[in-house]
């Protein structure tokens, strides 16, 4: 039962993982505190797969989530925003001193509102322009090819913005190409 319950904790947030691991070696954050004996060697990637994350991240985020929070973020803080953003002062417990430490707070809440409108504006752009587009063209083939396009385009984005199962992204998206397989042929017997 206890292996069981160790087995099912989640894996470590590689990220966070990273994070940790570079604060060690910072002069102003662990400062090599943990030198080559056993304490500094649980962090080698060695021992990478035993090692375990209190809250994981990853379960419940879908890829846009975890590219923002992972990726985006801390791009854009390197290039645009490391001396407009407020730095988070921290008590150093030794001399119970305040000293200002490199780090820098971007909540979930924050991450969570962009995805949300970024899945907001497909989920409207996307049938809109694929109806747009279809209705431009006459030929058979080109409107086919784009109904190719328009249908992958959608399941690609339904797995950035969301984390559906299998099943029920494969319904979404033959539900999608139907829809506008039917408009095509519509406005194809309205035509002719």
């Amino acid at each position: 039962m206890l292996y069981k319950s160790l087995h099912d904790l989640p894996a470590v947030h590689k990220p966070d993982l990273a994070t940790l691991r570079k604060w060690f070696t910072l002069p102003t954050g662990g400062n090599n505190f943990l030198p080559g004996g056993p304490e500094g060697r649980i962090w080698d990637r060695i021992n990478e797969e035993d090692l375990t994350s209190l809250a994981s991240q990853d379960k419940e985020q879908d890829v846009l989530t975890t590219w923002i929070g992972t990726k985006f973020i801390p791009w854009f803080h390197n290039r645009f925003w490391r001396e407009r953003k407020e730095k988070i002062f921290i008590p150093n417990i030794f001399d119970r001193d305040y000293r200002e430490e490199p780090l820098h707070d971007y909540p979930m809440s924050m991450i969570a509102n962009v995805v949300y409108a970024v899945s907001t504006l497909l989920s409207t752009l996307l049938p809109t322009a694929s109806i747009f587009a279809l209705n431009h063209f006459e030929r058979l083939s080109i409107r086919l090819g784009l109904i190719l396009l328009f249908t992958s385009l959608f399941g690609m984005s339904l797995v950035l913005v969301a984390r559906p199962r299998r099943v029920d992204s494969f319904t979404a998206v033959a539900a999608f190409a139907a829809v506008q397989v039917v408009f095509v042929q519509n406005s194809y017997v309205a035509l002719n």
